[in-house]
């Protein structure tokens, strides 16, 4: 990306609140991460500030300073800051940047930005507001645990025709709920993309990838369909997801996957959130749960009854964030509608679409009903 790109500036000029002067567009830099990939960890010296221009970081401290667990504090989103605190208080970082997806930062360096600094003395001024700003938004009881879901992609783990069936469904009821665009190998000529044909074991090119990220600023979100298998487009589908969906029968063998465990463990895919959605022929009689779960690492799934258009309403609601749930004391929740039971049997832990682990105890009797109650 060329980092005079009308993107960077409308970034980094709507943080200064001035034209960017042609001296400062010199001093930028271009940072790329991949998902799992630390732009810098808890201690590490302050010496540069990040504007994010596409991607999604996550924000994570040390529980304590014996190598203990880390915790989540956030997300930024495209558009957003990171680094401003240290590099007006010179102290280490108080805190480590992960990316979750491809990501591509612009930085300015310490010295660069003293220099400018040198010349206009406002800089200054702007940035510390921004790190009060930033200080009153940590603060704040309302601060979100994440931004919402922006990059979507929807993995089917087989061909089988019940699954494309949902997959369309899926796709099409998101639409009805939000501002969605569907990307594909197939509908990027149509689109209007600056590739429109990919050649399996290629890399994607930057133009590419910088079109895809005009789509998350134009639309809600931006879902990423997917064929059955580790190809070219799957393996880039995953690296730009906040959230993989992994569509499967349950009456199909989970071993059956072989290409799966390749296709997720490839060095630079997302560490986003996973989510299972099991095909039942009957919700009444949920089955193989367990089985789809073992060895495998979702953040939380759901059971969805083939056909049933409640279901699929349901499920997008989930995604977009618009799920209601009602939970009293003592652990125990009561349901909006019809009592369902949304995730079957084995074990009573989730994690919710924020990333956060909670655990409740299930009084329908199954041990294990989550709180994604829609």
């Amino acid at each position: 990306m060329n980092i005079a790109d009308k993107k960077v500036r409308n970034i980094i000029e709507s943080y200064f609140d001035r034209e960017l002067h042609p001296q400062l567009l010199e001093q930028l830099e271009t940072r790329l991460l991949h998902g799992g990939e630390w732009l810098f960890q808890q201690g590490d010296a302050a010496d540069s500030l990040y504007f994010l221009v596409r991607g999604r970081l996550q924000v994570w401290i040390k529980a304590d300073d014996a190598g203990g667990p880390l915790r989540l504090l956030g997300e930024i989103a495209a558009g957003e800051s990171v680094g401003e605190v240290g590099l007006i208080s010179g102290e280490p970082r108080s805190a480590g940047i992960q990316a979750i997806r491809d990501s591509l930062l612009i930085r300015i360096d310490r010295r660069a930005f003293e220099s400018l600094a040198e010349r206009d003395p406002t800089l200054v001024i702007k940035l510390a507001g921004n790190v009060v700003k930033l200080l009153q938004r940590s603060t704040s009881m309302n601060t979100p645990a994440a931004s919402s879901l922006k990059t979507i992609t929807l993995l089917p783990l087989s061909g089988d025709v019940k699954i494309k069936q949902f997959c369309e469904e899926f796709a099409h009821e998101l639409a009805a709920q939000a501002s969605v665009v569907h990307v594909s190998p197939e509908t990027l000529s149509a689109q209007g993309a600056p590739v429109t044909q990919l050649r399996d074991g290629e890399d994607l090119p930057d133009r590419l990838k910088d079109w895809l990220s005009d789509l998350e600023d134009q639309h809600e979100f931006v879902l990423y369909r997917c064929p059955a298998g580790n190809s070219s487009w799957s393996r880039f589908a995953v690296r730009q997801a906040d959230i993989v969906i992994m569509v499967a029968d349950a009456d199909s063998n989970p071993d059956d996957v072989a290409w799966e465990p390749e296709l997720l463990s490839i060095q630079g895919t997302t560490i986003g959130r996973r989510a299972l959605f099991l095909l039942q022929r009957n919700r009444g009689a949920i089955h193989n749960t367990s089985r789809w779960l073992k060895h495998r690492n979702f953040n939380f799934h759901l059971h969805i009854q083939s056909g049933l258009a409640s279901d699929v309403q349901r499920a997008v609601r989930v995604i977009a964030g618009k799920a209601i749930g009602l939970v009293f004391g003592a652990g125990r929740s009561t349901w909006s509608g019809r009592d369902r039971c949304l995730q079957g049997t084995g074990g009573g832990r989730y994690r919710n679409r924020l990333g956060r682990r909670d655990q409740h105890r299930c009084h329908h009797g199954c041990g294990s009903c989550s709180r994604l109650v829609a």
